[in-house]
């Protein structure tokens, strides 16, 4: 078989660029709260006092054996929030808090996970030999019709999981292309970055392994997969039992013994978390990414072409749905989508390329308006913050009056996940219009879920945020940077539909 075509780095990188100015200029105003605090706070005290202990925080940190308290979140969370944090504190310094330079500045650092991540997803789409229109596209789908774009936005570790997962399997694939040294080396590290990232991720070094061998190496792609991947992965594996014998004073503790990781765990009902995932109004993956209702045509073809891929991607797919859906928490809480298995997005849109490069115009017509879709449901989740929403619906822990028994609660917003009329997407379009329209609120103002007629639950006050969820303050440096940043994005844009009409020149005629 003829070796792909590998990608022009010019076009790989204005597609990088473009994906990282359009991540950052429609940044948010909240970057670090939830889970994402504590792993922040493990970061700023490396330049606070020179240690990665939390010294304040939610009640789920861990009483470490040198009487100091831990996050129970794996090293790459700390690390990623450690660039960011440095950037938040010099917009404060430059515009002063809360400020449109602080807000900004914060979300660089995430904007340039999101953007190596698409690269890493185009990357993987050229050496599976997809064109460059359904590489770019596919990428730029994956960011802006999912919720990876909402995650682009805040320092939480979604993206930066999906962007070891998506390179590790690059590695993998291209290791078993060309045989080299290196790539089954890499191949071990970002195994190893992966379980800094999230523990359960550990799996994609069995999926590594199953792949290599579906793919029949020869001895010396065996020899060099074992040898070179164990030299990657030991030292990144030794790093990880360090730093749990730091925290917990056991190699393999990984810290989740206490409120309701302890009582609850895996206990929820596998049937009812994945109909939670798969299927509920307020947190299925369809919801938030509507294109991947065209995933199993995808399926079809990617089984007929790359069976080996397909198996590769199932693995880690399967395994995470499966425990997190088990998990009491599994589907993200408060987090907009499904947080828990945002890391697998990139990984399913790997079976839209096979969507994407199908002829037609009744493909094309369904591609567009499910991209469109989803491009509009993750717009409404990025400009009214997610929290807010929560907060209005009164549907919570404290609204339901379930607080004293925290610990046995599985999902302290069940009515907002499960209830049509509550779903997210619905409620963030009712509060942008609310805001848009600045008509005055009144008990006969409409509101999605008035027909269930529950009076404790209407909203008895002006439910509209007071800003909307985006960096800018409207002040004269804003619009300048928003001015030049859109300017950017479409001469970068331009330049990718450009370099998309490309075609490699045919060979010499044969004398």
């Amino acid at each position: 078989m003829r070796a792909p075509e590998p990608p022009s780095k010019g076009f790989a990188f204005v597609l990088f660029l473009l994906v990282w100015a359009l991540v950052a200029l429609t940044t948010g105003r909240y970057h670090v709260r939830g889970d994402a605090s504590q792993m922040c706070n493990a970061a700023a005290s490396i330049t606070d006092h020179g240690w990665i202990d939390v010294p304040t925080g939610r009640d789920d940190r861990y009483l470490g054996p040198d009487g100091l308290y831990y996050t129970k979140y794996p090293l790459g969370n700390t690390i990623q929030c450690g660039p960011g944090l440095a950037l938040q504190s010099l917009g404060r310094e430059l515009g002063g808090d809360e400020s449109s330079t602080q807000f900004f500045l914060a979300g660089i650092v995430p904007a340039l996970w999101t953007a190596l991540l698409a690269l890493g997803f185009f990357s993987l789409a050229r050496e599976l030999r997809f064109s460059r229109p359904v590489a770019a596209f596919g990428a730029l789908f994956l960011v802006f019709s999912s919720p990876i774009w909402a995650y682009g936005r805040e320092m939480y570790s979604e993206n930066p999981q999906g962007l070891a997962l998506i390179w590790t399997l690059w590695a993998y694939v291209r290791a078993m292309r060309l045989g080299t040294r290196r790539h089954f080396l890499l191949g071990g590290i970002l195994v190893g970055a992966c379980i800094h990232c999230k523990t359960p991720l550990a799996v994609i070094g069995l999926a590594s392994f199953v792949f290599v061998f579906l793919s029949r190496p020869d001895r010396q792609k065996t020899l060099r997969f074992f040898l070179y991947g164990a030299l990657g992965f030991a030292p990144m594996l030794a790093l990880w039992l360090g730093y749990n014998y730091v925290r917990y004073g056991q190699l393999l503790e990984l810290g989740y013994a206490s409120g309701r990781d302890l009582t609850l765990g895996f206990a929820t009902p596998l049937y009812s978390g994945l109909h939670g995932l798969l299927l509920s109004p307020g947190k299925s993956i369809f919801v938030y990414a509507p294109l991947l209702l065209l995933l199993p045509f995808g399926l079809v073809r990617m089984w007929r072409r790359h069976r080996a891929l397909l198996v590769y991607a199932a693995i880690p797919v399967v395994f995470l749905f499966v425990t997190m859906g088990m998990w009491w928490s599994g589907l993200g809480d408060w987090g907009w989508g499904p947080r828990l298995v945002v890391p697998t997005y990139p990984l399913l849109f790997l079976g839209l390329l096979y969507v994407l490069e199908r002829k037609g115009w009744r493909w094309k017509t369904a591609i567009v308006s499910l991209a469109a879709l989803g491009i509009v449901v993750n717009f409404l989740g990025i400009i009214i913050d997610h929290s807010h929403y929560i907060g209005v619906t009164g549907i919570t822990q404290g609204g339901l009056q379930i607080h004293r028994l925290q610990n046995l609660v599985r999902d302290d917003l069940v009515i907002v996940h499960f209830v049509p009329e509550f779903s997210p997407p619905i409620g963030h379009g009712w509060l942008l219009d609310r805001y848009l329209s600045g008509a005055e609120w009144t008990d006969e103002s409409w509101y999605p879920w008035r027909t269930i007629g529950i009076p404790a639950w209407q909203p008895h006050s002006e439910p509209a945020p007071r800003v909307l969820n985006h960096w800018s303050d409207g002040s004269a440096m804003a619009w300048t940077i928003l001015g030049v940043g859109y300017t950017i994005v479409a001469l970068l844009f331009a330049g990718l539909l450009y370099g998309m009409r490309w075609r490699p020149r045919p060979p010499p005629p044969q004398s």
